[in-house]
């Protein structure tokens, strides 16, 4: 939906390749089904679709940020570098029932600018 939304003109997307080497493991193994070339394929056409999304030049703010999961800091470096005005996210959790569902939890974090003058 995100990136019909993003065809349309409603947004501008923003990754890195870090962000799509995170999300094309993630997606294998949450979908062991699917063969990992088809989900190589599908992601790197989103950056052939869409050439400006890859943010770079992000790595040297990563030591400088504090999140309470530091392997997420370089999603938010690439978005204050990209200029993005918001980090949507999914993250996967257990419910502390003992449950062995895993859920979805999406998320909208704004982004802080860096101040320029």
């Amino acid at each position: 939906m995100l990136l019909r939304l993003a065809e349309a003109g409603l947004y501008r997307p923003l990754w890195s390749t870090t962000i799509l080497a995170e999300a094309e493991r993630t997606l294998i193994h949450l979908h062991p089904e699917i063969p990992s070339a088809t989900l190589h394929h599908r992601l790197s056409a989103m950056g052939q679709f869409f050439p400006d999304a890859t943010v770079t030049g992000w790595d040297d703010l990563v030591n400088s940020l504090t999140l309470p999961d530091p392997d997420d800091r370089h999603v938010l470096a690439a978005a204050i570098v990209g200029g993005a005005d918001a980090i949507v996210t999914a993250n996967r959790w257990r419910p502390r029932t003992g449950s062995r569902c895993v859920a979805l939890r999406f998320e909208v974090w704004p982004c802080p600018h860096p101040i320029t003058e």
